[in-house]
Parts: C-alpha cells; structure tokens; sequence
C-alpha cells in the first residue's frame, strides 16, 4: 500500500455571517466575542496554519415594511477572505 501525504497545511475558509437585526441587538455584542474566540482557537489550533482565511457579513431586513426599515439590508459583506485577525475591530 502507498500513502500520500501532503507536506503542505490544509486550508481553512471560514466565513462569519452575523444576523443584526433590532431583535439581535442585545447578543450581538457575545456573538462577536465567540466568533473572535472561535477564530483564535483556529489559530492556536496547529492544524490549518497561518494561511487560513476569514471573512464576515451580516445581515438584516429587506428595507420593505412592515419588517424591514430606511437603513436595513438583506446582506452586507464585511470584509472579504482575509489572513488578518482584525475582524472584530470597529
């Protein structure tokens, strides 16, 4: 039998999709603080090394009444597939 291993890292995408609707308001603080901590437990993992990727979007309410508001969106990307940790900043 052949065995074939790869001497490179497996790769990682990891995308973070976050519902920011007025009812989340009161968690979305926690759900940022678990996708960060998520996000370094990746890291610190030792299995997918420093080239795995992350990305964030969220999403709301098409602006349309009576759920939807002036401001709401259905999808807003937030920054694209990146190898910086600097997701939750702003």
């Amino acid at each position: 039998p052949v065995a074939l291993v790869s001497t490179q890292d497996p790769k990682l995408d990891v995308a973070f999709l976050l519902d920011s609707t007025a009812s989340m308001g009161n968690i979305i603080g926690m759900a940022k603080r678990r996708a960060a901590d998520i996000q370094q437990g990746i890291r610190s993992s030792g299995v997918f090394g420093a080239e795995t990727r992350f990305g964030l979007a969220d999403f709301r309410d098409y602006p349309q009444y009576p759920y939807g508001w002036f401001g709401d969106y259905p999808f807003r990307l937030r920054q694209q597939l990146t190898t910086t940790d600097a997701l939750w900043e702003g």
